[in-house]
C-alpha cells in the first residue's frame, strides 16, 4: 500500500524499518504501542511477523503496521495501522511518531490520510481508538482526525499489567449524500434547491424527472446509506448530481 499526504508517505512495512523503530524506542516513548526500551532484543522476530500480516491484509485477524515516512527525504518517522480487539470484536487504529518528530502535526496528518484508505480498502464502517486518559497528545490527534469520544473507563489493554483509565473513541465512514443542482456550489441533504425553465438543452426536463428522488433524499437520507448514486456533470451546467462522499458523520 502507499498513501501520500502533503508532507508524508504511508507505505507497507519493509525489512529495515524495525531498526529505526528500535532506535526510536530506546527513550521509552513508544512503550504505549508495545515497543519497550529493549525491543531490539525481539524486534527481528516482530518484523517477520508484521510483514506476513501485511501480506494477509486482514485487520480482523491481527494487527497491520504501516510505515510513515517524510516525503522530502524518505526518513522513517513512525507507524500507523490497525490493531484488533478480540474482546470487543472491533478494529482499532494504532499510531506512533518518534519523539524527535513530534509536535509538528505529523501524527494527525498521517491519521487523516489513513482513515479514508481504511474505510475504502477494507469496506469497514467504523474504527476505534483506545487512548490512556493521561495521553493528551494522542487524544488531541484522534479528535483532530475526526474521532468522537464515546466513553472513559477502566480497561486492561494487551500491553498492560493491570487495568488503567482509558478514553474510547470511534470514527465512522460518512454515508451522508451530497449533490449539486444547477449550481456552482455543492448542496447537502436538507438544503433548498431550485429548478426553473431558464436552463437550455433539456436540463430542466431531466431535473424535473428526478425531483421526486431528490425530495425523498432530502426527507429520508437514512434510506440511502451505503448507496452508490450515479453522478452526472453537464459541461455548461451542473445539473442534478448525486454522489457519496467519504468523511466523518
Amino acid at each position: 500500500m502507499k498513501i501520500e499526504s502533503e508532507r508524508l508517505i504511508i507505505r507497507s512495512i519493509e525489512k529495515g524499518d524495525e531498526k529505526v523503530f528500535a532506535e526510536m524506542a530506546k527513550d521509552g516513548s513508544l512503550a504505549e504501542v508495545g515497543f519497550d526500551e529493549n525491543c531490539s532484543e525481539w524486534i527481528d522476530d516482530w518484523i517477520n511477523e508484521a510483514i506476513e500480516l501485511d501480506k494477509k491484509d486482514d485487520p480482523r485477524i491481527d494487527y497491520i503496521a504501516n510505515t510513515i515516512c517524510l516525503k522530502e527525504d524518505g526518513k522513517v518517522i513512525g507507524s500507523v495501522g490497525t490493531t484488533y480487539y478480540e474482546d470487543a470484536a472491533k478494529i482499532g487504529i494504532c499510531y506512533s511518531i518518534g519523539a524527535e518528530y513530534r509536535k509538528r502535526g505529523y501524527a494527525s496528518e498521517a491519521v487523516k490520510a489513513f482513515l479514508p484508505y481504511f474505510f475504502d480498502h477494507y469496506n469497514e464502517d467504523e474504527i476505534a481508538a483506545t487512548i490512556l486518559v493521561d495521553n493528551k497528545a494522542s487524544q488531541k490527534t484522534a479528535e483532530k482526525s475526526g474521532f468522537i469520544l464515546n466513553d472513559t473507563r477502566m480497561y486492561k489493554d494487551i500491553y498492560d499489567d493491570e487495568e488503567q483509565l482509558y478514553c474510547f473513541y470511534t470514527a465512522k465512514r460518512n454515508r451522508n449524500i451530497f449533490y449539486h443542482v444547477i449550481s456552482d456550489r455543492p448542496k447537502t441533504a436538507g438544503e433548498h434547491f431550485k429548478v426553473d425553465e431558464e436552463h437550455p438543452n433539456g436540463v430542466y426536463d431531466r431535473v424535473q424527472a428526478e425531483t421526486e428522488t431528490v425530495k425523498d433524499i432530502y426527507e429520508h437520507p437514512g434510506k440511502y446509506e451505503g448507496t452508490e448514486l450515479e453522478h452526472h456533470t453537464d459541461v455548461a451546467l451542473r445539473e442534478l448530481a448525486l454522489e457519496r462522499v467519504i468523511g466523518r458523520v
